[in-house]
């Protein structure tokens, strides 16, 4: 009798521990539902930070069209895809405007990205889809912020926007809700086993 109450105790809590965690397992489909834009400026030269951010803005410029219609990620990761030599010719133009030569890549891929946080929102630290853009040697300071949900483009609706997009009730009160005491515990939960599964896959790769 006292093995079978050891048990089915155990039993009780691991079922516990499960279902805490449901709300947590959804809340790591952040990381699939989110493209970062990652610029890489040339050098840290003062000039090359300025070119760097006109870039970031040309971008901007003409991401919102790339992305027209995209009501998902795969359709945005798609259009992104189809669109890489027009987002590559656009930062070159910008790069020659101001009188400079440098080569420009982009390239959408998978990037880690430490915890970052925004006016309307903080994205955990962890693995992200990410266009990529490297100006030159790609040796200076980079800058980031979110392409699709367009949280770069239009700030005042980011809660729209992730809904739009197939973000649940739950996931975005984790991400924009940071004076809930619960959803700042998930927010850290995230992290952790984001960051313990990157780790796993950077030492097997």
């Amino acid at each position: 009798m006292k093995k079978f109450l050891i048990l089915f105790s155990s039993a009780i809590l691991i079922l516990t521990f499960v279902f805490a965690l449901v709300p947590v397992m959804e809340a790591n489909e952040i990381y699939d539902g989110i493209i970062r834009l990652h610029v890489i400026a040339n050098s840290d030269s003062d000039e090359d930070q300025e070119l760097k951010l006109k870039v970031r803005d040309g971008i901007l410029d003409i991401i919102g069209g790339i992305l027209e219609g995209a009501d998902d990620i795969e359709k945005a990761c798609l259009a992104i895809e189809d669109d890489l030599s027009s987002i590559e010719t656009t930062a070159s133009e910008v790069i020659a405007v101001e009188g400079y030569d440098y080569p420009v890549s982009a390239k959408l891929t998978r990037e880690y990205y430490p915890t970052r946080e925004y006016d309307c929102l903080t994205l955990p630290s962890g693995e992200y889809r990410s266009l990529k853009v490297i100006i030159g040697r790609g040796e200076g300071k980079n800058w980031w912020c979110v392409l699709f949900p367009g949280v770069c483009r239009n700030s005042a609706r980011v809660k729209e926007e992730l809904a739009e997009t197939g973000f649940t009730p739950n996931q975005i009160r984790i991400i924009t809700d940071r004076d809930d005491d619960g959803c700042r515990v998930k927010f850290r939960i995230v992290e952790f086993f984001s960051d313990i599964r990157y780790k796993f896959k950077k030492l097997f790769s």
